[in-house]
């Protein structure tokens, strides 16, 4: 008897919030701002709540029973025309599920009024190509403004150097200092010019990056003892934490220079006391490089824009020179077109430290773009450029009988006596696993024999006084673009044949 009371009153309960939830649902729909339509399996339609009134513009007695009208596909949302009750007419999100209706198939229809919101997005794509356009102005008149004004700086620089030289007659003493200001002044001012055009080019979209396999460590050092006999005038101790070894990376040296100016010359700013340290990491897949000081700090809220344009942080009041606030966004926009990401972690008092990675490349794809590259520059200069490939015999056997450390050393050794012979700059040679390869730009097919044979003999006699001859065979290859190969596959193919 308590089962069957139990039963009933599980019953009642059951019931209630049955209708409790039918009449929320009711409510959901009647009050709902987008139009619910419900049709039958064949399009035909059995009801609409309310808003399908203001987004059709007609009673809801007119639809029922007839057909709706447009495709009906499950899942599918598109975009249809709405006649909105006292308003223009408008565009509407229709989506469509299929459902069941009083134990039928049937599909039920959501249509939302979206005019305002893709009048809203059109107005905000509007506001974004003229912000785009005032953009591109203000690069362009700075651009131009900057171009213009290095010819008269440059000539008044060139004027006054060639007085404090005393070219023109004798100076007194007073004339020399205020010249001197003069100058440093001039100086000043270029570089505030050259910041301005660095900005505007990276912004455009026009730098243009001269990559080439670079030793990262000894450009570093490079750069640090550019900075010393600042950082001596201001007690500040440089620390240097790069490998010994030569690193390469694959980056474009001015570039990179610029990079680390930049970061050394901003940490020299704003540090009083203490110490800048430069560290170098190579890693799996990247390089990860760190310039840290001592010095002032940062303020946790001003740390998001660091990197923005015309910012500076840190500065201590008074006299000295307050730069352009464009150098950590120049460097941010350096690293980002090397495939790179920069960041900053700093604390109010206790210093500053700026972390970048740069990407590491396979000698594969250096090789592609060392060779698109050179194919580019011979169809500009319509001139021709040459692959000559030196491999060496039977290489895996020959590792098998060398050890990795002894064949390094010959790859190495061979590497640097092809670079030594060759006579010019931009000459590119890139050793792989049993193979040399040697680029060089604007040179036919009669240079290239002439560069073949200086080529076999220095390497010949390296290999007779290690006596290796008799051990290591090369076999040279060349081709000549655009005269014997017309793409960058054939060109590989025709060096590789020999």
């Amino acid at each position: 008897m308590k089962k069957q009371t139990d039963k009933a009153g599980q019953h009642k309960i059951d019931l209630q919030a049955l209708k409790e939830s039918e009449a929320r649902f009711r409510s959901i729909v009647l009050w709902s701002p987008d139009a619910i339509i419900v049709t039958d399996a064949k399009g035909k339609i059995e009801y609409m709540n309310p808003a399908a009134e203001g987004v059709f513009n007609r009673k809801v007695e007119s639809f029922i029973g007839k057909d709706f009208g447009l495709p009906l596909v499950d899942g599918e949302s598109t975009e249809i025309d709405i006649f909105r009750s006292g308003k223009d007419p408008g565009v509407g999100d229709m989506h469509v599920v299929e459902t069941e209706w009083l134990n039928k198939k049937a599909h039920l229809i959501i249509i939302r009024d979206i005019t305002e919101r893709n009048k809203a997005e059109q107005a905000l794509k509007k506001a974004n190509e003229e912000l785009q356009k005032l953009d591109q102005l203000k690069a362009d008149f700075i651009s131009t403004v900057s171009h213009e004004l290095r010819t008269p700086l440059s000539i008044t620089k060139e004027g006054i150097s060639l007085v404090l030289d005393k070219t023109a007659g004798e100076i007194n003493e007073k004339q020399e200092k205020m010249l001197g200001t003069a100058r440093s002044n001039i100086d000043r001012l270029a570089r505030i010019i050259d910041d301005l055009l660095d900005i505007s080019k990276i912004e455009a979209g026009k730098v243009e990056l001269k990559r080439e396999l670079v030793d990262i460590a000894g450009l570093i050092r490079q750069v640090a003892f550019s900075f010393e006999l600042s950082l001596k005038e201001r007690k500040i101790e440089l620390k240097v934490n790069v490998p010994e070894k030569q690193l390469d990376a694959f980056i474009d040296p001015d570039k990179t220079t610029q990079v680390f100016t930049n970061l050394i010359g901003n940490a020299l700013k704003f540090t009083y006391r203490g110490y800048i340290e430069i560290s170098l990491q190579e890693k799996e897949k990247e390089i990860a490089c760190i310039v840290a000081d001592t010095g002032s700090g940062i303020d946790q809220e001003d740390l998001p824009k660091v990197f923005s344009k015309f910012q500076q942080f840190g500065r201590l009041p008074g006299p000295g020179e307050k730069g352009t606030g464009l150098g950590l966004a120049i460097t941010k926009g350096i690293i980002e077109l090397h495939g790179g990401k920069i960041w900053v972690e700093s604390k109010l008092g206790e210093g500053t430290k700026f972390s970048f990675i740069l990407p590491k490349y396979t000698t594969e794809e250096i090789f592609k773009e060392y060779l698109n590259n050179g194919m580019r520059e011979a169809i500009d200069k319509k001139a021709c450029m040459t692959l000559i490939v030196i491999s060496i015999s039977e290489f895996k056997k020959l590792k098998q009988e060398f050890s990795d450390e002894k064949m390094g050393a010959i790859l190495r050794s061979m590497e640097g006596i092809i670079k030594d012979t060759l006579r010019r700059k931009g000459d590119v040679v890139l050793k792989d696993s049993g193979e040399m390869v040697v680029i060089l730009a604007d040179c036919d097919k009669e240079a290239t024999l002439s560069v073949e044979n200086r080529l076999k003999e220095a390497l010949d006699k390296y290999l007779a006084d290690e006596k290796l001859s008799g051990e290591i065979k090369l076999r040279f290859g060349s081709a000549v673009y655009p005269d014997e190969a017309k793409n960058d596959r054939e060109l590989i193919e025709q060096a590789k044949k020999g």
